[in-house]
């Protein structure tokens, strides 16, 4: 096999094949091939696979194609093979999501719905749970609201008898050793019945395991009487994180309050095998009806046959919030901010500031059909333009994100004279816009994005990763024939087309002085402006001791850094 960064020659023996035979080459990422991401169809014995992506390892098999089109089995299996890294092209792993399953899990539910009787399970059982009451004219069925920030709907529970989320018992939760149940809560009230249940399995007394709340504080117990509690009380209406962990080697269970571990007990024996269904927002006092119920909100639900490490309890608790992913260099001036939702699955990010001479996906071609339509009124600032592509599944996630992400991106103002350094014509860094390239129609679409001048950097929010690059509006001019006054006659207080808060001048150069003068040549007001600018300034019409202008004709001088200057007729009607 022959590899570069972007591509895999293949080659193999034909095996005595006849000439009018075809092959089928199928490359993937997954070395059970469980996921092909590039299949191609050759009438030769070699072929290669393009669009690949720089230092990731690929796995290829191919099969022969006869002429009736009757496909034989794979006949010869390739080594894997690692394109060549591109030091220019970085790549990093997103952060864990509360969104992503981790190893171990059998039985996730995020209640995102929002509208329904049941509620999906994320992780690979496929449980279903289902939002129920066990008695007749029962009116304690929970209901979707809001969940945490950035993590969707989640299900609200009445507190009273018999309503619950109930996740029908299956052979996946049949283990009695290590064991973790994790749950976003939100108590409505201080008052719950005691032993109010959260994430519970087992009858009353015989559970299997339980998150549940007792005397005010929260419980975890991967066997009856052996209890791991909070050491602060319940909050009402503020959400907390809970993980329950039971370590069957070590023999203890920890209980963790938002990522931090709050107890541990020892010396636990085996858990209780049990045929139970788990229920979320009730359980049951004994083997009859479901009547500690719980009044308030849960979300974000995660049932795992392991016990997890202090750091992984962290990382659990950290990955229902928004991650910032930093790349290594040279791309680490690009800042990534991820909601949990971004993807939905592990994911991994490549991105270069460099697309031109190092592009990921793109091509050169593409980019430079870009730079022929660039947004009216706006022109590129040098060396602003990034690729950012996240792979989901050995493929490209070209999808809408779950939420949008955040792009800090940094631009140069060493001075911090808002001009960006070495622009020609002056570029004012508080003016920038960040556009993305829709590729499909070649055309930069704006997205929402917002300047910090005290860090240098520019931030923006886009609901799918591409390519991004920074354009500011031509405000500042480059001659003092270019700048504008408006409105003319300015007319304050009329409410019609010549009325505003003052008199704008724009179009002006990087620095210099406006001397305001009537029609005896009289000074009336002078104001010096500078990169801060942007090349935009509003006179309010007050002179320099602060009285207001009469009606009238003036002159503005305008005179630039360079000692040019310029002499502008206008007019005030009061």
């Amino acid at each position: 096999n022959a590899a570069y960064a972007s591509s895999v020659t293949y080659s193999w023996n034909g095996n005595l094949n006849p000439a009018y035979t075809f092959y089928e080459l199928a490359v993937t990422t997954d070395s059970t091939y469980g996921i092909i991401v590039a299949t191609l169809t050759v009438n030769a014995t070699t072929a290669t696979a393009t669009g690949l992506f720089p230092g990731t390892t690929y796995y290829a098999q191919v099969r022969s194609i006869n002429g009736s089109q009757v496909y034989g089995t794979a006949f010869a299996t390739f080594a894997s093979t690692r394109t060549v890294s591109d030091p220019a092209i970085t790549v990093v792993l997103a952060p864990p999501s509360a969104y992503v399953p981790p190893g171990g899990s059998v039985g996730q539910w995020q209640f995102d719905e929002g509208t329904g009787a049941t509620a999906a399970d994320s992780s690979g059982p496929n449980n279903t749970a289902l939002l129920t009451c066990v008695a007749a004219a029962c009116v304690s069925t929970p209901t979707f609201v809001a969940g945490p920030a950035g993590l969707g709907s989640a299900v609200a529970f009445s507190g009273l008898a018999n309503g619950l989320v109930k996740v029908p018992y299956t052979a996946s939760y049949n283990f009695n050793n290590s064991l973790t149940v994790s749950a976003w809560i939100n108590p409505s009230s201080l008052i719950q019945p005691n032993g109010a249940g959260l994430v519970v399995r087992g009858d009353g007394g015989a559970e299997n395991f339980a998150l549940d709340i007792s005397g005010g504080l929260y419980r975890f117990m991967p066997k009856p009487g052996f209890v791991a509690a909070s050491t602060n009380a319940i909050t009402a209406g503020a959400w907390t994180h809970l993980i329950g962990s039971f370590d069957f080697a070590a023999g203890s269970a920890t209980l963790y309050v938002n990522g931090r571990p709050a107890s541990t007990v020892l010396l636990v024996p085996a858990r209780t095998a049990s045929v139970h269904d788990i229920s979320i927002g009730n359980r049951q006092s004994a083997a009859a009806a479901y009547d500690r119920g719980f009044l308030g909100s849960i979300d974000s639900v995660r049932v795992q046959n392991r016990a997890l490490s202090a750091a992984e309890a962290l990382a659990e608790y950290q990955g229902s919030f928004v991650s910032t992913v930093t790349p290594p260099a040279p791309n680490n001036g690009v800042l990534i901010g991820l909601a949990p939702n971004a993807f939905g699955a592990p994911a991994t990010l490549f991105v270069s500031v460099d697309p031109f001479t190092h592009p990921i996906t793109i091509t050169p071609a593409v980019l430079n059909d870009g730079l022929t339509v660039i947004p009216t009124g706006f022109t590129l600032v040098p060396n602003s333009i990034i690729e950012i592509v996240p792979i989901v599944g050995g493929t490209p996630f070209t999808h809408t994100l779950g939420s949008s992400a955040s792009i800090s991106m940094p631009y140069a103002d060493a001075n911090g004279d808002n001009i960006i350094d070495g622009s020609n014509p002056p570029m004012a860094a508080s003016a920038i816009k960040v556009f993305t390239l829709n590729t499909t129609i070649n055309r930069w679409e704006a997205l929402p994005s917002s300047v910090d001048p005290a860090a240098r950097r520019v931030t923006v929010y886009t609901p799918h990763f591409s390519v991004f690059a920074m354009f500011t509006p031509m405000t500042i001019g480059t001659a003092l024939s270019q700048v504008r006054l408006y409105p003319v006659p300015w007319k304050p207080g009329t409410r019609g087309r010549f009325d505003a808060a003052g008199i704008t001048f724009d179009r002006l150069p990087v620095s210099g002085v406006i001397r305001i003068l009537n029609l005896a040549g009289e000074r009336v007001r002078e104001f010096a402006f500078d990169g801060s600018a942007s090349g935009s300034v509003t006179w309010n019409g007050m002179t320099d001791g602060g009285q207001r202008t009469a009606s009238g004709v003036y002159f503005a001088r305008i005179t630039g850094a360079d000692g040019a200057a310029s002499l502008v007729k206008f007019a005030i009607e009061r």
